[in-house]
């Protein structure tokens, strides 16, 4: 399961949502200490959104290749009667 994981994160798709998500949680962190309340919580507001779209966009992907994964095995079956 580990590897199978590991090979959706691995695509171009999600290095990139991986990488917004870091950047978006980086920049918060940066301003944390130094801005005011209002700025602190748009960031944290844009840092989640991005750290949910990626994990979203993983758990689709996962979800897919499972699926496909399963008509696979089907086909299998059929064909092994």
């Amino acid at each position: 399961m580990q590897e199978f994981v590991a090979e959706v994160l691995a695509s171009p798709d999600m290095a990139e949502e991986a990488e917004a998500a870091k950047i978006a949680a980086l920049q918060f962190l940066a301003i944390q200490n130094t801005a005011l309340e209002g700025e602190k919580r748009d960031a944290l507001a844009t840092a989640l959104r991005e750290i949910n779209s990626f994990y979203r966009q993983a758990r689709d992907e996962i979800k897919r290749r499972q699926s496909e994964e399963d008509e696979d095995d089907d086909d299998l079956l059929l064909l092994s009667f």
